[in-house]
């Protein structure tokens, strides 16, 4: 197992550090790597780490279970996905925009074995604030996945449900 002994990219307290730190979790989930962070908690830093491990608040996690994802453009974003191992109805998909000043369209393209998507919940942070909201509106889901709007330096986990929609 592959493992890094610490890590702290900087800007702890800065949006372009909260997308970086974000972006270096899901890399590490994705390989299944094991790293210490060393550095000051700050604002965007926690962020980054609780879009992954607490993101509403209430315990809710990034599955555990990598599955591929991957952005057009690497330098403009980023896609980390996994399902859950204890909820096969459940998929957990963090996009990251790079960009400082453009929002970016984002496009998740989903397999036709993936499922019927019958609900998505999102929370994010980004430049205004590194708190962690509840995204008001969500993306609908569309038969091969979904699209949605990223603001600029933001960092976004979608929760896509699985099965039949709810009534």
């Amino acid at each position: 197992k592959l493992a890094l002994t610490e890590w702290d990219y900087g800007g702890a307290d800065q949006p372009s550090g909260g997308v970086a730190a974000a972006d270096h979790l899901g890399i590490l989930g994705r390989y299944d790597a094991a790293a210490c962070y060393w550095g000051d908690n700050k604002p965007y830093l926690e962020a980054a780490f609780k879009l992954y491990l607490n993101y509403d608040g209430k315990g809710s996690k990034f599955g555990d279970f990598s599955v591929f994802a991957e952005a057009d453009d690497a330098s403009k974003g980023s896609a980390h996905a996994a399902r859950d191992s204890k909820d096969p109805t459940r998929m957990t998909v963090v996009l990251i925009s790079k960009d400082p000043r453009k929002p970016q369209q984002a496009k998740l393209t989903l397999p036709p074995a993936a499922g019927e998507m019958a609900t998505i919940r999102a929370w994010r942070f980004d430049a205004g604030s590194p708190r962690i909201q509840e995204v008001a509106k969500a993306p609908a889901p569309a038969p091969d996945g979904f699209s949605d709007m990223l603001p600029p330096l933001s960092a976004t986990l979608y929760e896509l449900r699985f099965g039949p929609p709810s009534p």
